[in-house]
């Protein structure tokens, strides 16, 4: 049976995101020559251009060890805290005067999440028994933030918090500090980026059915059957370099990638509606906030080292 050895190294996979971006780059051109998609698909090419500063962004750090990998995680996870704080701040049923302290408070929420998923035993960190230790972070804060006046709706916001990003964060923090796991980071990447670039892709082009009328109008259901045939063909491909898996653990993957994406989009346009907001505080124009674009990864990183536990691949 297949061991982690087999898995490549992450130069080459870093490799294979950059030849997607590029075949995506020569796609869109395609389809900003021909008439019937040129005015939709020309609107797209600084998205693209994003993409390609997001690449470079999430692949360098996992090239230099799990050390470099684990130092950069949590420094975005500095900001993806400050992010939710403020988004979380902005929920009708906080007071004005406990903002600041909110968002102060997440960024000591998810930011303990994200060292524990690093100090934690693995099986501790991408387990259910890890929320006890989180529980009692927690609940520290919670009685710090009852004292100063926040009450239970900054409560109610903390728990909220340490369910979406706070556990993904953990978990994908225990996969990042494993030397061996990094390239699996690299192929959730890949697969992630294949569906989102293609859901979006597809929604733009010829989306009509909104697959989240409430939370999240935009994604179509058309854009989600697209993103998730780019997935069994991007999988297919891989799999064609890698040699470890069935065609049907392949289809496996790619509905497993899907589900994992949809459900941390769905979990960060949830928290963003609650708020009245449309992204969080941006770091990319064309792009919003950094858990705007991270969102989809920190859900689908861990799922895909399960499911590759699931298939003995580690």
């Amino acid at each position: 049976m297949p061991t982690e050895n087999t898995l490549p190294e992450p130069l080459i996979l870093a490799g294979m995101i950059w030849s997607l971006w590029l075949a995506g780059c020569g796609l869109l051109a395609i389809l900003s020559l021909v008439p019937a998609s040129c005015s939709k698909a020309r609107t797209l090419w600084s998205l693209m251009a994003s993409e390609g500063l997001i690449v470079f962004a999430a692949t360098t750090p996992l090239l230099f060890g799990s050390s470099i990998a684990v130092v950069a995680f949590l420094l975005a996870v500095v900001r993806v805290g400050w992010e939710s704080g403020y988004v979380y701040s902005l929920r009708p049923a906080v007071a004005d005067e406990d903002r600041g302290r909110l968002k102060i408070a997440a960024v000591v929420l998810i930011g303990t999440m994200g060292v524990a998923g690093c100090i934690l035993p693995v099986w501790m960190s991408m387990s259910g028994i890890s929320v006890v230790f989180l529980v009692l972070v927690f609940r520290v804060l919670a009685t710090e933030l009852d004292t100063t006046g926040v009450g239970r709706d900054g409560v109610r916001s903390l728990i909220d918090l340490a369910v979406f990003p706070g556990l993904p964060v953990a978990a994908f923090a225990g996969v990042a500090s494993q030397e061996n796991w990094l390239g699996i980071l690299l192929i959730a990447f890949i697969l992630v980026e294949t569906f989102d670039s293609f859901a979006l892709l597809g929604g733009r082009l010829y989306g009509r059915r909104p697959l989240f009328p409430r939370t999240s109008a935009k994604k179509t259901i058309e854009g989600f059957v697209t993103g998730i045939l780019a997935l069994v063909i991007v999988t297919l491909v891989l799999n064609w370099f890698l040699a470890l898996f069935t065609l049907l653990q392949c289809i496996g993957i790619a509905i497993a990638v899907a589900g994992a994406a949809v459900t941390g989009d769905f979990l960060a346009s949830h928290a963003k509606r609650a708020a009245g907001v449309k992204d969080y505080p941006a770091v990319l124009a064309v792009q919003g906030g950094l858990l705007d674009i991270i969102d989809a990864w920190l859900v689908t990183g861990p799922v895909i080292l399960t499911l590759f536990w699931l298939y003995g691949i580690v």
